[in-house]
């Protein structure tokens, strides 16, 4: 199977082995529509300015049809805090990533919030081995791989950093560290301060 996308990686990781969700959907939702915003970050198409607002530096699609959406309805408007962003984009993202995976058959998205692992839940636990693996090993920013430490912030965000990383305490708290300094983890975190009491 192809590398999953961030938002990809976040979802299977926002659910236990048995299918049940670690976190709430409001939580999950927030976190998924970062994940869009990270990675269109990484390929240098938004911005966060002096004022705290976010916009489009670059409109060029980036290749990945859920990512270019989000995109384009981004440049319609005016650069808006980046809790505007996730409120709007988190409904969207995450049906769409659902259906994604879903195609992919590697889970169903059930209607009591739970999923089901199409392939049996291998992949679950797969990838938040090798999640954990790429956390406890980089370095300390963990920045070798930028994409690793953008999953490594969300995971912070939602507080799903103890599902994956277990007792691995130094890697626990380097990862809060560099979370703290990331604005879009930040937001996560005030966007659901009323569910995530951490």
């Amino acid at each position: 199977m192809d590398r999953l996308a961030v938002a990809e990686d976040l979802f299977i990781l926002g659910f236990t082995p048995s299918g049940a969700a670690r976190r709430p959907q409001t939580i999950l939702e927030a976190g998924l529509a970062a994940a869009v915003l990270g990675e269109l970050r990484l390929h240098h198409r938004i911005k966060f300015d002096q004022y705290g607002m976010v916009g489009v530096r670059d409109a060029t699609p980036t290749g990945d049809g859920p990512r270019d959406r989000v995109l384009a309805v981004m440049a319609t408007y005016e650069p808006a805090a980046p809790r505007q962003w996730l409120h709007k984009f988190g409904p969207y993202v995450i049906a769409t990533t659902a259906w994604h995976l879903r195609s992919r058959d590697v889970c169903q998205l059930l209607d009591d919030g739970s999923v089901r692992w199409i392939r049996g839940p291998d992949i679950n636990q797969g990838l938040t081995q090798a999640t954990r693996r790429a956390l406890v090993t980089a370095r300390p920013r963990p920045a070798g791989d930028e994409r690793t430490a953008l999953l490594g912030s969300l995971l912070w965000a939602t507080d799903l950093t103890d599902a994956v990383l277990g007792r691995s305490f130094r890697a626990r708290r380097r990862l809060d560290r560099a979370a703290k300094k990331d604005w879009l983890a930040q937001e996560v975190r005030r966007a659901t301060s009323h569910l995530n009491p951490s």
